[in-house]
């Protein structure tokens, strides 16, 4: 997975009279800043679909440990 790091930095301000071109160029996380303080991230696309399934990925294995104790009970397919 693309690191999340961001590479760029945006005051707030220009992103307002500017979104459009900010958003054309960012192929990388961009911090959204407010004062000199990061407020916000924009993240691409493909990047935000990745980190949304690695944290299912996460999920799915806190589960399945979760339930590595339990005893299996044996199911026919005609029986669902």
């Amino acid at each position: 997975m693309e690191t999340l790091i961001p590479q760029a930095s945006v005051e707030i301000e220009d992103l307002k009279t500017r979104l459009e071109a900010i958003v054309a160029s960012a192929d990388r996380p961009v911090t959204v800043m407010q004062d000199s303080k990061p407020v916000a991230l924009l993240v691409p696309v493909g990047l935000w679909d990745a980190l949304c399934e690695t944290l299912e990925d996460i999920e799915l294995c806190r589960l399945v440990k979760a339930r590595q104790g339990e005893p299996v009970v044996a199911v026919r397919l005609s029986e669902l």
